[in-house]
């Protein structure tokens, strides 16, 4: 998805578990004319990837290469 706009759009999206999510992130990106869009709570493993046509994936998984939830504290 090509921005004719002149400013960098740039987004953060709080995913709880990206799988879950990508036809939604994919619908938000197009409609919104996102150019870098962060995502936190990927639970990206070494057994999982996915792909959005025209975006280049960078990702981090956790150190001991396991999805993690949020922790609850009280």
């Amino acid at each position: 998805m090509t921005n004719t706009n002149k400013f960098l759009r740039i987004a953060q999206w709080n995913a709880n578990g990206v799988q879950n999510h990508n036809e939604d992130l994919t619908n938000f990106l197009k409609q919104n004319y996102i150019d870098i869009l962060l995502i936190s709570e990927t639970h990206f493993t070494y057994k999982n990837y996915f792909r959005i046509p025209s975006y280049k994936l960078c990702h981090n998984t956790h150190p001991d290469r396991t999805a993690h939830e949020a922790q609850q504290y009280s």
